[in-house]
Order: structure tokens, then sequence, then C-alpha cells
């Protein structure tokens, strides 16, 4: 091996950056869990309340922050097309969203 030095710190460099990779993350889990526990109102609760403003079936469900609070987004399906729901996950007032609402402009088919 001619460069031992330069492949160990090519080691090191990656590690620290898996390293700070993880750290990351952790700091952004507890705020699933801190939503979690502000959500009185549950996900079964909140995709029945959704399906029965929209008609259709529940096909995606996420608990997002809000400004006012935790949100459960509930994306709901029938023969006419797709609807989404913000559902208040503390008092479970709905509210319907628009297209452009509804979309975050992310493309979720992997």
């Amino acid at each position: 091996m001619k460069y031992p030095a330069l492949t160990s710190f090519a080691l090191v460099a990656l590690a620290a950056s898996a390293g700070a990779a993880l750290a990351v993350q952790s700091r952004t889990e507890p705020d699933d869990a801190v939503l979690l526990e502000q959500a009185t109102v549950p996900l079964g609760q909140a995709v029945t309340l959704a399906e029965g403003r929209t008609g259709g079936r529940a096909v995606e469900v996420a608990l997002e922050g809000q400004p006012s609070g935790p949100a459960w987004f509930v994306t709901t399906v029938d023969r006419t097309g797709e609807s989404r729901v913000a559902v208040d996950a503390r008092s479970g007032a709905l509210t319907p969203l628009t297209a452009e609402e509804g979309d975050d402009g992310e493309d979720d088919d992997d």
C-alpha cells in the first residue's frame, strides 16, 4: 500500500461524517416523540375523521408540527381522485387542504 496515511485519513473522515449524520438524526427524533406526546387525537381516530369527511380511504398519514401544534395530515383516495385533510392532533378539528397545500413538493414514489 503506497499511501497508508492517506487511506487512514479517509477512513477517519468517513467515520466522522457518519457520526455527524447520526448526531443530526438523533437530534430530530425527539421532535417526533414530542409531537406524539402532544397529540391527544390518536392515529386511528384521525383516519376515521378524514375518511368520514372525504368519503375516501386513507392511503397515507403523517404527523407534523405546525405553528398551532401537531396535526395529522391524511391523504385519502376514492374513485374521483385524491384528497388531503389536516386533522388537529389536539382537538380533532378538520381542515380540508387545497391541491397546493396538500402537495409538499416531494415525490414520494421511490
